[in-house]
């Protein structure tokens, strides 16, 4: 088969290409580029996209990581001005600076460079969760509808760990 016009293939290729490499295309897509998710994080969002970071956050989307672009406001080398955002799978890490949904719970934080207010000392991250009947959830986590606290007790996986401290709470259904 012989083409007539293999330029005009090629650019409508290149031109689709260029539009898709700014969105992920599968959940759990793993990259090396600014604003990629931490290797081993879990990946279960759908319909991510990309926002600037002076824009609201739709209800029900989490930030899940941060870059630096010149086409949103605020640019400067170095900070972050546009977020990859997602709706949750049942089981996220998102930056901290994220809205959590109502019916998930904090089970953890930690710590991504490719998240607002990283350094290498400071908890930057959450990792999100719909819960199960029964959940042992950090303190700082909000508790869904439905669910009681039935217990509490210590996690270093949580914040505000101490020896002697309590900073988990069990909540149950």
């Amino acid at each position: 088969m012989k083409l007539r016009h293999p330029s005009a293939l090629l650019g409508a290729l290149l031109a689709l290409l260029g539009a898709c490499s700014d969105s992920p295309t599968t959940a759990g897509a793993a990259s090396s580029a600014p604003g990629a998710a931490a290797p081993g994080a879990p990946r279960m969002y759908t319909s991510g996209t990309n926002i600037c970071s002076n824009q609201a956050v739709p209800a029900g989307y989490v930030i899940i990581s941060a870059s630096s672009v010149t086409s949103c406001p605020n640019w400067a080398p170095g900070q972050f001005n546009r977020y990859l955002i997602g709706i949750p799978g049942t089981q996220e890490v998102v930056c901290s600076i994220s809205p959590v949904p109502s019916n998930y719970v904090l089970i953890a934080v930690g710590n991504n460079p490719n998240c607002p207010n990283w350094s290498a000392t400071t908890k930057n991250t959450y990792s999100i969760k719909i819960p199960a009947s029964t959940e042992v959830v950090c303190s700082i986590s909000p508790v869904p509808s439905g669910y009681v606290v039935v217990a509490t007790g210590n996690s270093t996986s949580c914040p505000n760990w101490t020896a002697t401290s309590q900073n988990t709470r069990t909540i149950q259904r």
